[in-house]
């Protein structure tokens, strides 16, 4: 049975009278107790020894972790997002499915250290979001895996800023699809992507009619648009696009798919960045899980609050 902070002061007082024979006289006695299990008693006369429980309450520790602790932190750190990404993708999007059978086989498939892996699937055994078969590494619960991901992912400021084309050609979609198409050769992760609605409009499921505003995420400095053709907006200049800097610049870009030559954000980057959009968001997130071909009981479930 996990303990409250408040059935823990109430042991440490306990143990108090105890000591001092069960009598509750003189001065109150005040008992505080902080998230690491730390006890301080004020008023307790010097000649009672005290016995304390052992460690801080289990609740306490494990609220902790939950409440944007290291062990949370790791698990959907930068790099963590990228290998849940390629985890998911593998389980349940590859036909047939693909599952790394060891951690040296996780690392070399999502292009990281051993070290960093190993730990990322520790805390995802933790978290009861891991397990290994004879097949390989199996993600599970993966609805409520997903759900706190983007939970976390919210608790970051997303920085956006508007920009506008400096040679226009043609609508707003096109030009910025030419502009990402000078980014690079799809055998190198991009410095930019397409996002959002505009990603969503490449995958073909954009359920907008139109896209007056494009959006795009950028791993450069956003003063830095030229190599794009574009600038920033002045004050007052209606934007053409809103320029994003990526908060987690591996998952994203690593991520990256490339449609029709140009790069763009995956599918799960999309619902992520979507659910709490306030153009239709729920709607294109739903639209977004749909596409990438998840469950429908995981979609209803991802779209919970």
């Amino acid at each position: 049975m996990l303990k409250t902070l408040e059935d823990y002061a109430r042991e440490v007082h306990g143990r108090i009278l105890d000591a001092g024979e069960g009598e509750e006289s003189g001065p109150p006695l005040l008992v505080f107790c902080d998230l690491q299990g730390r006890v301080e008693v004020r008023g307790l006369p010097p000649v009672v020894a005290l016995a304390l429980p052992d460690g801080p309450p289990p609740s306490t520790a494990r609220r902790v972790a939950g409440a944007g602790g290291r062990p949370r932190q790791r698990l959907f750190s930068d790099l963590g997002q990228w290998m849940l990404k390629r985890l998911l993708q593998g389980q349940l999007l590859e036909n047939p499915p693909f599952r790394p059978a060891t951690l040296s086989e996780l690392a070399g498939w999502c292009g990281v250290s051993l070290s960093t892996a190993s730990r990322w699937a520790q805390d995802m055994r933790r978290g009861g979001f891991l397990c290994e078969r004879p097949s390989g590494l199996y993600l599970t619960d993966v609805a409520t895996l997903l759900r706190r991901l983007r939970d976390f992912v919210r608790t970051r400021p997303v920085l956006e800023y508007p920009a506008v084309f400096v040679l226009p050609t043609g609508s707003v979609a096109r030009s910025l699809r030419k502009a990402l198409e000078a980014g690079g050769p799809p055998s190198r992760v991009p410095d930019a992507c397409l996002a959002l609605h505009s990603a969503c409009q490449a995958h073909g499921c954009l359920v907008l009619w139109q896209l007056p505003v494009g959006h795009f995420y950028i791993r450069r400095p956003v003063e830095e648009l030229a190599w794009l053709g574009m600038r920033l907006a002045r004050e007052g200049e209606p934007p053409d696009v809103f320029v994003r800097r990526a908060s987690y610049p591996e998952s994203i870009f690593r991520g990256t798919v490339w449609i029709g030559g140009v790069p763009t954000a995956d599918l799960l980057q999309c619902w992520l960045d979507l659910t709490g959009h306030p153009v239709r968001g729920k709607e294109q997130a739903r639209a977004a899980l749909q596409a990438l071909g998840l469950p429908e009981d995981i979609v209803r479930e991802c779209l919970r609050p």
